[in-house]
């Protein structure tokens, strides 16, 4: 799920508000360490039970380097989105150093990754209970990923795991926000942004991984370029319709964060970078994402080696969806 959909100029400060919330309640209750699982995607789920409810409480946050050592609004970290924000996090987070730990070259790598990989399972077990989400569904799906990858089986079943997850998580906003009527509908985004997110880093780093000779599920499955340009474009479709049928409070951002951001996310793939080595990967980990830096500035992604935008806003505009509207990046667009 990581990064599949950011922000426009338009909702840029109702985003810093969740985002800010968000990194303030991972600080506090799990430690400096557990701020590095902010993910935009976890963002979303804050915003999205936000628009639902029409209701999420705000407090008063203090200096912080990042904003010029301003104070700001944030939302609470007792309110419904940032609580499954937070859980959100923490379980990607755990899935992420699970994975450093099996495919680690070494000892160190293995050591350095099992014991947040444990502390973050736990936690988001833990949050994960106070708002009645079962989280153990969630982990049982991603951990089934190896094994699906070994099988041999067709494309849909390797990316099942990240779609069940994503669709779990957007499905339970609905839950907390008191709309059944939305349950359906953001199920169906949220699959369809799981598949989005696994299929488009499998086009990323399809000719590093055929260098490699690491597994890629479009090589693993026989699956065709063109395929796969279907599957995502149908996905897209999905999110544009099930967005169209919710009810909200406010649509306005769920509306371009959905639509405009999964738009984006097909245009942009890029081609793909080495990826960085442990000690580097760390070290851009600690330094981008443990101090708060990967939210106000362009960073590089400690797992892809890729240049990023900051995580506060996205002026990548892609293939012009989303130029218009007061966006912040300037293409030309007539709009």
């Amino acid at each position: 799920m990581f990064g599949v959909v950011r922000p426009c100029a338009s909702g840029k400060e109702a985003w810093r508000e969740h985002m800010c919330g968000l990194c303030l309640s991972l600080r506090d209750g799990h430690g400096q360490v557990a701020r590095a699982t902010t993910n935009t995607d976890a963002i979303v789920l804050s915003l999205l039970t936000e628009a639902q409810s029409g209701r999420a409480s705000r407090r008063t946050a203090g200096p912080c380097p990042l904003r010029g050592m301003k104070t700001a609004s944030v939302v609470t970290s007792d309110s419904a989105g940032a609580e499954l924000a937070a859980t959100a996090s923490l379980l990607l987070g755990a899935a992420k150093a699970t994975d450093w730990a099996a495919d680690g070259d070494g000892r160190f790598r293995a050591r350095l990754s099992k014991r947040p990989a444990r502390k973050w399972r736990a936690e988001a077990h833990e949050r994960g209970s106070r708002i009645g989400l079962d989280v153990q569904p969630l982990w049982t799906a991603i951990t089934s990923q190896k094994a699906r990858e070994c099988a041999g089986i067709a494309l849909d079943e390797v990316t099942w795991p990240a779609e069940f997850c994503a669709g779990e998580l957007y499905a339970h906003s609905a839950v907390l926000a008191d709309r059944p009527e939305n349950v359906v509908p953001l199920r169906t985004i949220g699959r369809a942004i799981g598949r989005i997110a696994h299929l488009s880093d499998a086009v990323a780093d399809l000719k590093v991984d055929r260098k490699r000779g690491a597994f890629n599920p479009i090589d693993a499955t026989g699956t065709s370029l063109a395929e796969v340009d279907d599957l995502l474009g149908r996905a897209r479709d999905q999110v544009r319709s099930a967005t169209a049928v919710l009810t909200l409070a406010d649509p306005e951002p769920v509306s371009t964060i959905l639509v405009h951001g999964t738009n984006r996310a097909l245009a942009s793939a890029q081609e793909p970078v080495q990826r960085p080595g442990l000690l580097t990967g760390v070290g851009l980990l600690v330094g981008g994402y443990c101090t708060g830096y990967a939210c106000c500035f362009e960073h590089t992604a400690p797992c892809t080696g890729e240049r990023k935008p900051p995580i506060g806003c996205d002026c990548d505009c892609g293939d012009c969806a989303c130029c218009c509207d007061d966006c912040c990046c300037d293409c030309g667009c007539d709009c």
